[in-house]
Order: C-alpha cells, then structure tokens, then sequence
C-alpha cells in the first residue's frame, strides 16, 4: 500500500522475510539476520525502535528512501555517464573555493562536502535519528507512487562484518 514505509533492517545476503508488525507487539528479532517489517504508523516505528534499542542496539544508523525498490547505491553509481570520481572530485575542488571557507586537506573530507552540495560521491547519507531517516522515506512519495524504505544498520556489526577495527576498540 502507497504511503506505507517498509523498515529493512541491516540487509541479509540471501532474501529477506517480509513479516507485518502486530498491532503493538512485536516478536523479537535479530538485527543479524536482517528482515522487512511494514510500518504503517509513527507508533509501529516507535514500538520498533524500543525493541531494538531494548536488545542492545545501542548504536543504529538510519537512510529513508523513497522508493521500497530503490538498492542502497551511491549517487556516482546512479550516474549513466563515463565520468570518472576523480573529474568530478577535481572540478568541485576548482569551483569549490565560491562556496566554503577553508581548505580541507584529505579527498575524502572533499568528498564529504560534495555530497553536502549534492554532487554524486561513493558516499550514502545515514542519520543517527530515525525520525530524519522517515522523513526522506515519506518526502517524495506523490512523486514516485510507492511504498517508501526505511534502512536501519548497526554501524559497529557492519564494522566488525568488514574487519574494520580502530586500535581504541577491543
């Protein structure tokens, strides 16, 4: 149903099982072996969201879009074009000096400010508040006529999936 957000949370390898939250009550489940649960109201989301907190996902990141179909793609990777990162990232720099103050010393921090002014990056945009993750969900929904997704990732399990390990961590 259209205006509906389908929450997927932390995207499994194989396929997921689609499974309607109860009015109220949710079975426990596991953020490992991720799942698509329909959300129809703020009060599912929230019902949601205190049973994942309440197992100890203290940590959790969260991307609206607003099409249920739409993969988790970078912009650049959206582009049908033949241009490389590296032109794109070398013309923002050239154009770049009208707009910001300062000059950033690393790539990848000159990427962050090309996502910020909407040019395509490597880069996907992720919120710590689920409520601006739901907003990009329902934002432009009488434009594309579907369901909206809701992602949800707990960035340390993704972390620890990728062997990334800071030399503060255990």
């Amino acid at each position: 149903m259209v205006n509906d957000i389908i929450l997927v949370a932390q995207p499994a390898a194989e396929e997921s099982l689609q499974q309607d939250i109860p009015e109220n009550d949710i079975e426990p489940f596991v953020l490992d072996g991720g799942g698509e649960y329909e959300i129809r109201s703020i009060e599912d989301l929230l019902v949601l969201l205190n049973r994942l907190y309440a197992a100890e996902e203290k940590i959790l990141w969260f991307r609206g879009q607003a099409s249920y179909e739409w993969d988790l793609s970078p912009g650049f990777f959206r582009l049908n074009g033949n241009v490389s990162e590296s032109t794109l990232l070398m013309k923002f720099k050239q154009s770049a000096s009208q707009l910001i103050m300062g000059t950033p010393k690393e790539s990848f921090d000159w990427m962050f400010l090309m996502q910020h002014y909407g040019l395509p990056t490597r880069l996907l945009d992720w919120s710590e508040s689920p409520l601006v993750g739901l907003y990009f969900a329902v934002e432009n929904t009488h434009r594309y006529g579907e369901d909206g997704a809701l992602w949800i990732i707990n960035p340390m399990k993704l972390n620890l999936l990728s062997r990334i390990q800071s030399e503060n961590e255990e």
